[in-house]
């Protein structure tokens, strides 16, 4: 199959992923996963896909330092404290939505010095005299829920939670692959300064040798100063690198939450295996792992549960109240059968005219759902598009390093020409030493090459959710809070 072949395959795969997500997204009923079809594989297509990417991605690299760094960054990185905090308050709000579904019960208890009008509307054995008025009452109310409205603050509160969720494993995953992208980017400089400073050590000996055949008499200064230069550019080169790889070390320590020195510079690097290859035909589904993605679609369930809210409002509320206690005029009498108060019955409550405020509440939430949906198919087509530029790059930097990898061989001839040309005495050392430095730049393309490889792996990674599996967790809270209704 030509390129031209795999680049249109990818691009129709990638525009029919996303017309399907965007009908399946359209009208959001129910908070289940499973009501937000992102393409229509069956459970056997997705299978070899079904722990793919894995949660802890890194770790089948083999890299104890960055296993460590990572696992550094989760433990201190404030953005996590943070949305960890989050989560805690939005499971704070569930707990107490769902406090309010169930019987309310409190207990009062008044007495009252009172003296009572000599000329009010009260009985003449009352008036002008000062007596305790005294009641203890215990107060039932349940709140029959007959609108829905009570069931549908559970839901949003519900669905709330799990897009505080979700926004919190979003950020985790994002400070994995930023962690994991420093540490290859720190690599990558590493491998580059040092290729460096041997390229440059090369070429000092070329000055030398070039200065001393000039000396004798052998050579013109014409080629000295090239060399000259040439370890000129190479010195600035390598303060470059030297400079790069102190402000990435940095960056590293900030994410980590460590001091500078406690990096281990000086053993980044990328692992021993090659780069692994492109997933062919990655299923559309994949992309349902997405934390960001996730975490949309359970706010548009939320605002779909206040726009419930607000229409239930409409609607008559029942309450069943019950009281029980002891009222008297007087501690005397207080405490005795006499005293006794009971009572139980239905509260109906039924909105007749408000002005519109209800209706208005209503359109808000409404046009606030709505514009969730909006930023929910943005996203959606952000993600189409960010896998598809990830996908590409790869495909077409493991076509380059093939190349380059031709190439690396061909210079690497070309140096074994020049060494036996100089051990049979046709020509002096400097075309040998110029053939060594060809085949080190070449060197240098190919780690800039592996290097975004890999980076683009985890570009791939962070693309597709990092293994991020939303399922479980919503199907073990949802049986354990709204099965209780």
């Amino acid at each position: 199959m030509t390129d031209l072949h795999r680049y249109a395959k990818r691009r129709m795969a990638a525009c029919a992923a996303a017309c399907s997500m965007l009908v399946a997204c359209a009208a959001p009923s129910s908070p289940e996963p499973a009501r937000w079809p992102l393409a229509a594989q069956s459970a056997e297509a997705m299978a070899p896909f079904k722990a793919w990417p894995d949660p802890q991605w890194w770790k089948a690299w083999s890299l104890p330092e960055l296993d460590a760094l990572i696992e550094r960054a989760r433990a201190h990185a404030p953005t996590l404290v943070a949305a960890q905090a989050r989560v805690r308050a939005s499971q704070a709000a569930l707990d107490r939505t769902q406090a309010g579904q169930g019987l309310q019960a409190g207990l009062t208890l008044e007495t009252t010095r009172l003296r009572y009008s000599e000329v009010g509307a009260v009985p003449a054995a009352l008036a002008g005299r000062q007596v305790w008025n005294n009641a203890v009452r215990l107060n039932l109310n349940w709140d029959l829920d007959w609108s829905g409205r009570q069931r549908a603050a559970l839901e949003a509160s519900f669905a709330a939670l799990q897009s505080v969720r979700a926004d919190a494993q979003a950020a985790q995953i994002l400070l994995d692959t930023e962690v994991a992208l420093a540490w290859f980017e720190l690599a990558r400089v590493r491998s580059l300064r040092v290729l460096t400073e041997r390229i440059a050590s090369i070429q000092a000996r070329q000055v030398d040798i070039a200065s001393q055949r000039i000396a004798a008499g052998l050579d013109r200064p014409d080629g000295l100063y090239t060399f000259q230069a040439a370890l000129a550019r190479s010195n600035a080169d390598r303060a470059d690198w030297v400079r790069l790889e102190l402000r990435t070390v940095a960056s590293l320590a900030e994410l980590c939450g460590i001091a500078a020195a406690d990096v281990p510079a000086g053993r980044a690097h990328w692992p021993k295996q090659a780069a692994p290859a492109v997933l062919d035909d990655l299923p559309a589904s994949l992309l349902a792992r997405r934390a960001d993605l996730t975490a949309h679609r359970w706010r548009i369930e939320a605002a779909e549960g206040a726009v419930r809210q607000a229409h239930a409002a409409h609607l008559p509320d029942v309450n069943l109240a019950a009281f029980a206690g002891l009222l008297s005029l007087g501690l005397d009498r207080w405490v005795s059968l006499g005293a006794r108060s009971y009572g139980v019955g239905p509260i109906i409550s039924l909105p007749l005219f408000d002005a519109g405020a209800r209706a208005a509440q209503q359109s808000e939430r409404e046009a606030h759902r709505d514009a969730l949906i909006a930023d929910y198919h943005a996203a959606l087509l952000r993600a189409v598009r960010e896998v598809a530029q990830e996908l590409e790059g790869l495909q077409a930097l493991q076509g380059q390093r093939e190349a380059l990898q031709e190439a690396a061989r061909t210079t690497n001839q070309l140096w074994q020409v020049s060494e036996r040309r100089r051990q049979a005495g046709v020509v002096n050392v400097l075309p040998v030493l110029e053939a060594e430095i060809s085949e080190l730049q070449q060197q240098r393309l190919i780690i800039e090459t592996e290097a975004r490889q890999w980076q683009g792996r985890i570009g791939l990674v962070r693309a597709l959710g990092g293994g991020f599996d939303d399922e479980r967790s919503v199907v073990s809270l949802r049986s354990s809070v709204l099965e209780k209704r």
